[in-house]
């Protein structure tokens, strides 16, 4: 069971048997007005071919919210006395390396009588030019609590996306946010887009669409930000689940997301599934079922490749229209690993830092007969992927 604040704090989610609901703030002595919403979706008939259900729902379009105050030359960010507080910072720097989101929250260290916590976001340039102050508040304290954190760079350079991402009091599996805001990194105007909706969301490649995991009785949610038209595709009772970690495909024609099976039950889930869906006729294709890895997907690193975590922290390669998986062993060098490595079949060796030290552009697959080697190339994963992989010491890991 787990509890938090809307990130307005006119309500709050609590569980229930399929999700949470939300239940609007009153006095003490007030009624509670309930309104059904849920972390947690029906799980994924299991089925290519299952019939899909579409829902067009129109909304109202992006309003501007503010303009952030901004900070020309900026000297160091004044801050509030957070003696008593326990302080969490996290930076977040852009793909061309021009801006750095940070955050600050700051939390009672005694929270049996604390009321109140403390964030901050903030965008500066790395030149130091410019800072621009998004978000400086503070919050009431109790039933989980939500802090602002980015969720997507737009690709031209001018936008941050961010989110409220609530932290539960309780089981919540999958969250990385809520709503979604955006903020002009020119004139520092902060946009609404979308209200609190579900518990993860993401982006499309283009930037045009969201999709996310609504509250509810909703399903897998894909929402046109221009016109604010909804398609929605039910992911079918079946188990008790929660769903998240949203990837699309590098051209925007396909998503893949992973359902925790029986989450919080043994370890932070039973088993996990992944599921692939065709954006255009949002039809199901079930990859994985109920594996006991625990994979998670966490980058679609080239069409036909989608690289997966275990619970223990390793990596995989699972072909994103087959969902056969492929472990992968990082090492420093390729050659010498092949060299020194009986690998076991279905095993891949992969060099770290290929060439530049930016990316991973090659490895080799040791396939059925552990004679044969098939050369593979794909695209640079994102530097912070290559940064949390651990570099093999053993030249038998697979």
């Amino acid at each position: 069971m787990y509890f938090f604040w809307l990130p307005d704090h006119r309500g709050f989610a609590m569980p229930m048997k399929r999700g949470p609901r939300i239940v609007e703030r009153v006095r003490a002595l007030g009624l509670l007005t309930m309104g059904v919403l849920s972390a947690c979706a029906p799980a994924y008939a299991p089925s290519p071919t299952a019939p899909s259900m579409v829902t067009p729902t129109p909304a109202p379009s992006s309003t501007a919210i503010f303009t952030a105050t901004a900070i020309v030359t900026p000297q160091a960010t004044a801050t509030p006395n957070l003696a008593n507080f326990r302080i969490e910072r996290r930076s977040f720097t852009s793909p061309n390396g021009e801006w750095e989101a940070q955050t600050v929250v700051a939390l009672p260290a005694v929270s049996d009588t604390a009321t109140r916590y403390y964030v901050q976001l903030k965008v500066s340039k790395t030149d130091g030019t410019i800072e621009w102050i998004i978000v400086d508040k503070w919050s009431e304290w109790g039933l989980g609590y939500t802090i602002p954190q980015p969720l997507h760079w737009s690709h031209d350079g001018r936008y941050l996306y961010f989110t409220n991402k609530p932290v539960p009091d309780g089981c919540a599996v999958f969250v990385n946010g809520s709503d979604l805001h955006r903020v002009d990194l020119n004139s520092g105007e902060v946009v609404g887009i979308i209200p609190p909706v579900g518990l993860w969301l993401s982006l499309s490649p283009d930037e045009t669409m969201l999709a996310y995991i609504g509250y509810g009785n909703r399903g897998l949610v894909i929402r046109d930000l221009a016109t604010g038209m909804e398609r929605e595709v039910k992911l079918n009772p079946g188990e008790d689940y929660q769903a998240g970690h949203i990837l699309w495909s590098p051209d925007g024609r396909a998503i893949i997301l992973a359902l925790a099976i029986r989450p919080c039950s043994t370890d932070w889930a039973e088993s996990t599934s992944i599921v692939r869906v065709d954006v255009n006729t949002l039809e199901l294709m079930p990859l994985l079922q109920e594996n006991k890895h625990l994979f998670i997907p966490v980058e679609w690193a080239t069409p036909d490749q989608v690289l997966l975590k275990d619970k223990g922290g390793d990596y995989w390669l699972m072909d994103a229209t087959t969902g056969q998986v492929v472990r992968m062993c990082i090492f420093n060098s390729l050659v010498e690993s092949l060299a020194a490595s009986p690998v076991m079949n279905g095993c891949m060796l992969v060099q770290h830092g290929f060439a530049n030290g930016t990316g991973m552009k090659a490895g080799v697959e040791r396939i059925a007969d552990r004679t044969k080697t098939t050369a593979l190339d794909f695209a640079p994963f994102s530097q912070g992927i290559i940064n949390g992989m651990q570099i093999s010491d053993d030249l038998n890991c697979c």
